[in-house]
Formats: structure tokens, sequence, C-alpha cells
């Protein structure tokens, strides 16, 4: 509800704005006012989301299972030697994608072969997404997801400044090799 007053008052600011900037125009000034509002009702929407009060991180991702998730970053992250972790956060509201998901990849490239490998990772990604969110990532799923659920993810190598670790869920992480003396 809080969300929706302070839309109307916005759209309301917006729209006496808008007269001031389109004042021969008053399709414009209605479009600006609403669109406006809008984006400052769904902002608002996101921002009530993630910080209303939590028990736990399990409701972070309500549509994914956790476990088959960590399975399926099990799986891909042994695929890559130099991978140290995968990380799921939520796609910050200024982030320039449509995308619901972002699946960091964090490589180690202190190592040329870990350069190389995160190279690879990237040519893959950019070009054949769907070889590494396979037909089996859909069992991530709570429910069946639509044909295009692949649309939802970013897989990315950089983490970026809107990631927030407050809402992520590190899926995967390489286990440290210990040293014998």
């Amino acid at each position: 509800m809080i969300s929706f007053l302070a839309a109307v008052a916005a759209s309301l600011l917006f729209y006496y704005l808008g007269q001031i900037l389109f004042s021969s125009n008053f399709v414009i000034a209605v479009g600006f006012a609403l669109f406006l509002g809008f984006i400052t009702w769904t902002g608002i929407e996101k921002l009530l989301a993630k910080h209303s009060n939590r028990r736990d991180d399990s409701d972070l991702f309500p549509l994914l299972k956790r476990d088959a998730l960590e399975k399926w970053g099990k799986k891909c992250g042994e695929q890559y030697r130099n991978l140290n972790k995968i990380v799921l956060y939520d796609a910050p509201m200024r982030y320039p994608i449509d995308s619901r998901y972002i699946l960091l990849y964090d490589f180690d490239t202190s190592t040329p072969e870990g350069e190389k490998e995160e190279e690879i990772f990237n040519e893959t990604n950019a070009f054949q997404i769907n070889t590494i969110l396979g037909p089996e990532f859909k069992e991530i799923y709570r429910n069946e997801p639509g044909s295009n659920f692949t649309d939802e993810w970013f897989l990315s190598i950089v983490k970026y400044s809107g990631f927030n670790d407050k809402y992520s869920w590190i899926i995967y992480q390489r286990e440290k090799q210990g040293h014998l003396n």
C-alpha cells in the first residue's frame, strides 16, 4: 500500500513537472508522469521486498530449490579446474539487463591456465548459454518453468557494485586443497 501511495504522489509530482517541461503537449506530460510513477512503484516494491525481515535466507529465491541448484553447481563447478565459486545473486534494480537471476562465476585468474579457462567460459557463455544452462537446469525450479526459462538468467564473470552478498546464495565453492608436510 505504501508503494502505491508513493507512486500516486510521484505521478502527481511528475505530472506537474511534465506540465512545465511539456506545456504544449498534454499527452506527453501524462505519459511522462505515469511512466515515472510506475518506475517509482516497482522500485519501492523491490526495495520493500528486499528489506523485509527474514528468519533465514531460504526465501531469497522462493521459486528455486536450493539443494537442486547446489547439486547442479557442484556438477558445473567440477568442470572447471580454476573455478573458485559460483554465486547466485538477485538482479540489482539498476542492472542494465532484464534478468531475474545472476550467476557469478569466480575464476582464479592468478595463473595463465586460470585466465585461459575464464576466457573459454566467457566465450562459451556468450555464444552458447544453453550448453551451460542445459535442459537439466530446469530441475532447480520448484514448479515447471516456461520454455524460455534461460532468459531469466545472466551469467557473469564480473562482480558489479550492485551485487549484494546479503541477497545471494553460494551454490558452489571449490574445496581448499590441504598441503601435507
